[in-house]
């Protein structure tokens, strides 16, 4: 059951520049990380984050974290520990 989860969010963020090329713990890591963060948005914030709007997904070696950003501008780090800032 996981492969197929894995497939259709695969195919889902397939158009966002640097998903495709993350490691199988970095994608759990953004996702894991992206729901608890979208959640403690307000309903009109959450609205400009949705995955319809991730430009870029990048993972920093030496911040070992991954770089989230926005069409609108916003970027966040995304820890190894779930936490966003």
């Amino acid at each position: 059951m996981k492969k197929v989860e894995n497939l259709f969010r695969g195919l889902s963020m397939e158009n966002i520049e640097g998903y495709n090329v993350l490691t199988d713990k970095q994608k759990e890591l953004f996702d894991q990380t992206y729901k608890a963060h979208v959640f403690m948005m307000d309903p009109e914030m959450r609205k400009q984050h949705t995955e319809e709007h991730i430009k870029e997904i990048r993972w920093n070696e030496n911040e070992q974290c991954l770089r989230v950003y926005f069409d609108n501008g916003e970027w966040y780090h995304y820890s190894l520990a779930g936490e966003w800032y």
